[in-house]
């Protein structure tokens, strides 16, 4: 049978438990922020003075393309095309009269 105090304490127990863990929690959170302050400062100002600079960042999707914009689009076919014509052009080359040996 369980007594009150005994009931007191257990729940007085988990309460302190409960607020430690609060305690801790916050805690870890409040230095966290310290040490992404300067970082997020530097960031901060470097955005704002971008901004005064009239230069809005922009995501890269919206940004205009670069004069290379069309050789990256063309180079992968390009390569395609060289590399099959090199494996055609051995495959011809090596295939020569075989005999299989019975």
């Amino acid at each position: 049978m369980v007594t009150f105090w005994a009931f007191l304490r257990f729940h007085l127990l988990l309460w302190g438990l409960c607020a430690a863990w609060r305690v801790l929690r916050w805690t870890v959170t409040a230095a966290v922020l310290v040490a992404a302050a300067p970082v997020t400062l530097v960031a901060a100002i470097a955005l704002a003075g971008a901004w005064l600079r009239g230069w809005p960042p922009r995501p890269p999707a919206l940004s205009p393309p670069t004069p290379a914009y069309p050789f990256r689009i063309q180079r992968v076919p390009l390569l395609g095309q060289i590399s099959t014509a090199i494996m055609t052009g051995w495959r011809r080359r090596a295939r020569w009269p075989v005999t299989l040996a019975e």
